[in-house]
């Protein structure tokens, strides 16, 4: 006949689900140290704005954020010649770069009045890009833009020249 079956240990069997569960709770654990213990401050995009306004000046125009028919982040002259509106979808670490943009094109139309489109042509955005870039604005779309059409990079000499002048800076 054969050997007679060997008495195993009581605890013999549950030796791999101990270890299981000691490495489950290891990787939790971890994951939770991981964790940032709280969340990130919500943003008060008004109080963004209204900071770097406080910094730059309102340039006569009453600024708001709202609703935007094209989807642009922001709009000078909209809705109203004197308005200026921040798009409600602008990201919150945007809204900074979106209030140098239109600050610009405030500066523009300073210089000249009712023309300011006119009297830069082409030339409009990317300015206003240019001297949001020498603001500070780490974002700036319409240069992005024509990188991507042309390979050109960057502002031109002209063109910061104009960002400058619009700015009141020595070019």
């Amino acid at each position: 006949m054969g050997e007679p079956p060997r008495p195993r240990h009581v605890l013999a069997g549950c030796l791999p689900v101990a270890v299981a569960l000691l490495l489950v709770a290891g990787l939790l654990t971890a994951i939770q140290l991981e964790r940032p213990a709280t969340a990130a401050p919500s943003c008060d995009r008004v109080a963004v704005m209204n900071a770097r306004l406080d910094e730059l000046g309102r340039a006569g125009y009453r600024w708001q954020f709202g609703f935007i028919p094209d989807g642009a982040w922001g709009a000078a002259g909209y809705p109203g010649s004197k308005d200026i509106t921040i798009s409600d979808t602008a990201p919150c670490d945007a809204i900074v770069t979106v209030v140098n943009h239109e600050w610009m094109h405030a500066r523009q139309e300073a210089l000249f009045p009712g023309r300011a489109m006119r009297a830069y042509g082409e030339a409009f955005e990317i300015v206003a890009d240019c001297g949001s870039m020498l603001l500070g604005s780490p974002i700036t779309p319409y240069l992005e833009r024509r990188k991507k059409a042309t390979g050109q990079e960057g502002c031109t000499a002209d063109e910061l020249d104009s960002a400058r002048y619009a700015l009141g800076w020595p070019r």
